[in-house]
């Protein structure tokens, strides 16, 4: 299992019929966490940060690839405007000749992309992270604790094109997470109900705590290397919400 910071959840919308060639994209969850990279040596050299936005979905998709595209606008400098667009995309674009899954950042401004890391998926699976470096996002270590606004959306980039599902107005601010735990996440054998203890990390650090923050978001299917871990159907993620007075 896999611990994220939840700040952002959606209802279960209707799921469109079958042979409509129309499907609803339904966002369920958002978790972040931030992975402090001191030299940048995961990222470019300078002290920066590895930032993961996990995404859960109502729904399984059999592919990351197809039909969906999952996409974050991020506004780092908290001006009202996105700045750059995080998303998950095949290596080979709409080809599809090689669906290999990168996490593409777009900076708005300069009209580039870059691509550093795999996103995080699996086949018949509803989670993916997008994980990117904070050099990527004109952003290092020294900006820590800076507020960012996140918009999620969730596309069918291969039917319609429409977005079918968003979720906007998140308030983040890298290494703000508030709610976490010690290991940052925990491996059970089949039938071990095992323990989780939450950790409040705002008594730990100075930076600003996520304004959106409100739990965790658990991923029972964690990527290990080569494998994720299996998950029953519904359970591959699970929202703790957790009470800030108690």
């Amino acid at each position: 299992m896999d611990f994220y910071s939840l700040v952002g959840t959606s209802p279960d919308l209707p799921s469109s019929r079958p042979g409509m060639n129309a499907p609803v994209i339904d966002l369920k969850s958002v978790g972040v966490q931030t992975f402090f990279d001191p030299g940048g040596s995961s990222c470019d050299g300078v002290d920066s940060f590895v930032y993961a936005i996990a995404i859960s979905t109502w729904e399984r998709h059999t592919s990351a690839a197809v039909p969906g595209q999952l996409g974050v606008d991020v506004d780092t400098n908290h001006d009202g405007t996105p700045d750059y667009f995080v998303y998950g995309a095949p290596a080979s674009g709409a080809s599809l000749a090689d669906v290999t899954m990168y996490t593409w950042v777009y900076d708005y401004e300069s009209g580039l992309s870059s691509a550093w890391w795999y996103a995080d998926n699996s086949t018949n699976d509803s989670n993916t992270v997008l994980w990117f470096c904070g050099d990527q996002v004109g952003t290092s270590a020294a900006n820590l604790g800076d507020p960012w606004t996140l918009d999620v959306y969730a596309t069918d980039w291969y039917f319609s094109g429409n977005d079918t599902d968003s979720i906007k107005g998140i308030e983040v601010a890298p290494g703000g997470e508030r709610w976490g735990t010690d290991e940052g996440y925990l491996d059970l054998a089949g039938g071990d109900p095992g323990q989780i203890t939450v950790v409040d990390w705002s008594h730990f650090y100075s930076y600003e705590a996520n304004v959106s923050e409100s739990g965790l978001l658990i991923l029972t299917n964690g990527n290990r290397g080569s494998t994720s871990g299996a998950a029953p159907k519904g359970n591959e993620n699970i929202q703790v919400l957790i009470d800030p007075l108690t």
